[in-house]
């Protein structure tokens, strides 16, 4: 299964940039951090080629300074542990200001957006790392949000749009049992879908098109598609930072296919309807 190339982000303790800076204003066994913090606006392809996010038309975060911090002290000796809840942006402003008492470790996350919310215009970035403070010296801490949802998106040829002038809809449902529509008319075609990512995490694809009207008295015969997604078994996950892209077509010999890619990167091509275009669909899974 392709994976996308992430930044490492530090799941162990960090003390980064300590330095006695303005060490003797801090009260004793104190001491003082700011979050070096990013969010990773891209995904990166097998091939090293890197898609911009912005270019998919979708809501970002303008500044790592509007990402959610949240610090927690987990050092069982702080008899009143330190908790903060606000933006990065904020909370560096008064870094300074604010002292924490020496030891750890302490665990800090950063966030944009909704975690659970799945659908078009959701994406969520989460980062997390952890520190100790050192006393009477100042810190800088990095951090990295990384998109934490895998983005689904379903198009159309020409030559499937002109095969079936008379209109298709498509339907994809998660694992949380939420459904997004897909034709050619409401504005979703192309569009990225952000669904929840990890273990036992799923998504299917279903549909149906009318072919050409044999006739002008006769109705346009339907055909529905095999399913296709991916059903979250070892192989077969969802990942985060992924695009999953299916591109409906119709070949030169009437058949409908599913191309998909990973971001952007080709993985397979499956036939989901045969020439005579009937039930004899082939599953497909990937």
């Amino acid at each position: 299964m392709k994976k996308i190339y992430c930044l490492l982000m530090v799941a162990g303790l960090v003390t980064a940039c300590a330095k006695d800076d303005g060490a003797g204003d801090m009260p004793q066994g104190k001491g003082v951090v700011a979050f070096d913090a990013t969010h990773q606006l891209t995904v990166e392809t097998r091939a090293d080629n890197k898609i911009e996010l912005g270019s998919l038309g979708i809501t970002l975060p303008e500044s790592a300074d509007d990402l959610t911090l949240v610090i927690e002290s987990q050092d069982p000796a702080h008899t009143e542990p330190f908790q903060y809840s606000g933006t990065v942006g904020a909370y560096n402003k008064d870094s300074r200001r604010t002292y924490l008492a020496e030891g750890g470790p302490y665990a800090a996350e950063v966030m944009w957006g909704n975690a659970t919310t799945e659908g078009v215009d959701a994406a969520y970035f989460h980062g997390q790392t952890g520190f100790n403070v050192i006393a009477r010296s100042y810190q800088a801490v990095p951090i990295t949000a990384v998109m934490a949802k895998a983005m689904v998106r379903i198009d159309f040829t020409d030559s499937f749009k002109g095969y079936f002038e008379n209109g298709a809809e498509m339907k994809l449902t998660t694992a949380a049992g939420a459904t997004f529509d897909v034709n050619y008319t409401n504005g979703n075609a192309g569009k990225p879908f952000f669904v929840l990512a990890g273990d036992g995490k799923s998504f299917t694809i279903t549909g149906k098109a009318k072919k050409q009207k044999p006739t002008a008295n006769i109705a346009a015969p339907e055909v529905e598609f095999a399913a296709v997604g991916r059903d979250g078994s070892a192989g077969n996950e969802v990942a985060q930072q992924t695009i999953y892209t299916y591109m409906f077509d119709v070949d030169a010999a009437d058949n409908v296919s599913v191309e998909i890619t990973i971001t952007n990167e080709p993985i397979q091509v499956i036939n989901v309807a045969t020439k005579e275009l009937n039930d004899d669909a082939v599953m497909g899974n990937n």
